[in-house]
This record gives C-alpha cells, sequence and structure tokens, in this order.
C-alpha cells in the first residue's frame, strides 16, 4: 500500500488531476454562490414587478384588438 502511495505522489499526473479536481471544485461553488445571489435578487424584482402590474387598472387589449391595430 505505502508503495502505491509513494509511487502515485512521485508522479506528475496525480498532482495535475488534484488541481484540475481542486479548480472545478472551486468553479462550481462560485457558480453556486453567483446562481444564489442572481436567483434571491430577481426574486424581489419579479415580485414588485408583479404588484405593480397587477395595480394598474386599465383596458386589457385583446388579441381582436391587437390584430385591428397591425392592420
Amino acid at each position: 500500500m505505502s508503495f502505491f502511495l509513494k509511487n502515485f505522489l512521485a508522479e506528475e499526473l496525480g498532482a495535475v488531476t488534484l488541481d484540475f479536481l481542486v479548480l472545478t471544485a472551486a468553479l462550481v461553488g462560485l457558480a453556486i454562490a453567483t446562481y444564489d445571489m442572481v436567483a434571491s435578487g430577481s426574486d424581489s424584482i419579479v415580485l414588485s414587478t408583479g404588484n405593480a402590474i397587477s395595480s394598474v387598472n386599465g383596458p386589457v387589449a385583446t388579441s381582436q384588438d391587437i390584430s385591428t391595430i397591425l392592420q
């Protein structure tokens, strides 16, 4: 077992694999943190936009009205 460990530590492929693993884990962690920040920020924007739209009391355009305007 110790021969395998010494051989693994002596080869450079193991070090490159470990570097790649650490960098990939850091990238995944950064992506998760970024997603969490964007998702929480967009929730408040969506809620405030929905409230603003629902508070407007005006005429609602139907598809027939739109097709009449486009002609």
